[in-house]
């Protein structure tokens, strides 16, 4: 079986296994105050904390007063007009039965969503943080 564990408690196990001059987490979470929780608890230890998952870029993209460079949600790579990158029709058929419903990739223009951290090697802070969105 698996055992589910806190991320504040395995980030503290991993920060302690080794000297990491750069760190950036990617943490993987639906909520983002969730995301935002796990920040504050490793700021000023790791470089940069950015959020995935929702598919959504937020606009919350900061650098806390540590020096750990922040954003909720990176958003995702995908079309533009779809429900997280599939059909919105499928999207909404499975949400509205929560039955098993083939999803499809959506067709049509895309976008691209990222984020950009700029961090010193020297004292491992992020020095400024750009989200990305091409479309």
């Amino acid at each position: 079986h698996t055992t589910l564990r806190s991320p504040f408690e395995t980030m503290d196990e991993l920060l302690s296994q080794g000297n990491y001059p750069l760190t950036v987490v990617d943490f993987h979470a639906e909520a983002t105050g969730e995301k935002r929780a796990l920040a504050e608890y490793v700021k000023g230890r790791v470089s940069a904390v950015f959020g995935t998952h929702t598919h959504v870029q937020t606009a919350d993209e900061q650098i806390l007063p540590e020096g750990t460079g922040f954003i909720s949600d990176a958003g995702m790579t995908g079309v533009i007009d779809s429900c997280l990158g599939v059909k919105p029709e499928l999207a909404i058929a499975f949400m509205r039965t929560q039955m098993p419903t083939r999803l499809e990739y959506a067709e049509g223009p895309c976008m691209l969503n990222g984020v950009l951290f700029e961090l010193d090697d020297r004292t491992g802070r992020t020095v400024s943080v750009e989200r990305i969105n091409i479309r």
